[in-house]
C-alpha cells in the first residue's frame, strides 16, 4: 500500500471516529442534564465533561469493537435520542433548572434519559 493510501485511510478512520463521537454526544446530552442536577453549584462544567467522556468512550467502543456499524445508524440513534430527551424533558419538566440538589430531580432526569435512549434504539435499529 502506498503512503498516500495509508494517509487517506488514516484520515477516513479518524473522520469516522469523530463522526461517532459527535453522534454519541447528541445521545449523551440528557446525561449531562442528569449530572447537572446531581452536581449543583459546581462552577467548572464537570457535568458536560463527564457526559462528553461517556460519548468518547461509546464512540471508541463502537469504532473498535464494531467497525461494520454504519455511521448513519449511529447518527439516527443520536438524533432520535436527543429529540426524544428534549421532548420528554419539556413535557415532564426535566429541562427546568433546579438548584436544590434533590435526589428526586437526579432520578427523574436519569429515567427520562433512559426512556430517550430507548426511543433512540428503537428508531435506529428496528428493521421493518
Amino acid at each position: 500500500m502506498s503512503d498516500g493510501g495509508t494517509i487517506r485511510d488514516g484520515v477516513a478512520d479518524f473522520a469516522r471516529y469523530v463522526s461517532l463521537w459527535f453522534a454519541f454526544g447528541l445521545a449523551t446530552n440528557g446525561l449531562d442534564v442528569a449530572f447537572d442536577a446531581a452536581l449543583v453549584g459546581e462552577p467548572f462544567g464537570w457535568s458536560l465533561q463527564a457526559s462528553s467522556l461517556v460519548a468518547v468512550g461509546a464512540a471508541f467502543v463502537v469504532h473498535t469493537w464494531y467497525p461494520d456499524v454504519r455511521s448513519g445508524t449511529v447518527w439516527r440513534f443520536g438524533a432520535a435520542t436527543f429529540l426524544a430527551f428534549v421532548t420528554l424533558g419539556t413535557v415532564t419538566g426535566t429541562m427546568d433548572a433546579r438548584t436544590n440538589g434533590s435526589l428526586y430531580y437526579v432520578l427523574k432526569s436519569l429515567l427520562v434519559w433512559v426512556a430517550a435512549v430507548s426511543v433512540g434504539v428503537v428508531v435506529a435499529w428496528t428493521d421493518d
